[in-house]
C-alpha cells in the first residue's frame, strides 16, 4: 500500500472524511490504476451514504484490476447496506473466488444469504467464519440462530453454549438456548431457571418474559 493510501486510512479511522477525500484524490492524479485508492474512495463514499457515487468508484477499480478480490468485498458490503442482498451474495462470493479467503468475507456472505430467505445455503459459510475465527460470538451467534431454524436442534445447543462460553451475559443467546432445550424435548422444569436468567441480564427481554408466562400457564 502506498504512503498516501495509508495515510487516508488513518484519517477515515479517525473519522476526517474531507481529508481522506483530499489524499485519496491526489493519489488517484498521481497513480490512475491504483485500485486499492478506487476502493478506498468507494469505501469513504460509501460511508457518507453516497451509494451511487461508491458504485462508480468500485466500477473503476475492476476496469484496472478485475481479480482484485477486496473491489468485491467492498462491493458487496455497498449491495448489503443498500439491502439488496442477492447481489450482496453474488459480489461476497467473487470476493472469495478471486482470493479473499478470510473470516469476514464468509460471515458477509452467510449473513446476505440468511437475510435473503436461504438458510441452508448460509449454513456453511457461517460455520466456515466461526471456524476461522472461534471467538467472534456474533458470527456464532448467527450460525447457530440457523442451525435452530434448520431444526438441528443439538447442534444449535453446542453452539448457543459456545456463546456464552465466550461471553456469559449474552442475553439473547441464552434466550435462544433455552428455546432450543425445550424444542428439543427437555423439561420444562429445568428451562424455566434459563429463562429467569435471561431476565436477571436483560430486565427488559419481552420474549423470555413471554415464554416464562407460557410455561407457567401450562403448568397450572
Amino acid at each position: 500500500m502506498t504512503d498516501l493510501n495509508a495515510k487516508a486510512l488513518e484519517h477515515m479511522q479517525k473519522g476526517e472524511v474531507e481529508e481522506a477525500v483530499k489524499v485519496l484524490t491526489a493519489q488517484i492524479e498521481n497513480e490512475p490504476t491504483d485500485v486499492v485508492a478506487y476502493v478506498n474512495f468507494g469505501n469513504v463514499l460509501l460511508s457518507m451514504g453516497d451509494v451511487e457515487r461508491a458504485a462508480r468508484f468500485y466500477d473503476r477499480a475492476i476496469e484496472v484490476d478485475a481479480e482484485a478480490p477486496t473491489i468485491y468485498y467492498s462491493y458487496g458490503n455497498l449491495y448489503y447496506q443498500a439491502q439488496e442482498y442477492t447481489k450482496a451474495a453474488r459480489k461476497f462470493q467473487l470476493a472469495l473466488e478471486k482470493g479473499l479467503d478470510e473470516a469476514d468475507v464468509y460471515f458477509m456472505l452467510g449473513i446476505s444469504l440468511l437475510t435473503d430467505g436461504k438458510a441452508k445455503l448460509a449454513l456453511p459459510y457461517l460455520l466456515t467464519a466461526t471456524e476461522k475465527n472461534p471467538t467472534d460470538t456474533e458470527a456464532l451467534f448467527q450460525y447457530a440462530l440457523v442451525l435452530a431454524q434448520l431444526e438441528m436442534m443439538p447442534e444449535a445447543i453446542a453452539a448457543f453454549e459456545q456463546v456464552l462460553v465466550l461471553d456469559e451475559t449474552q442475553a439473547d443467546a441464552l434466550y435462544y438456548l433455552a428455546t432450543a432445550r425445550l424444542m428439543n424435548g427437555e423439561d420444562s422444569n429445568l428451562i424455566t431457571p434459563l429463562f429467569e436468567q435471561v431476565l436477571v441480564l436483560d430486565p427488559t427481554h419481552e420474549m423470555a418474559q413471554s415464554a416464562l408466562d407460557a410455561i407457567r400457564a401450562y403448568e397450572q
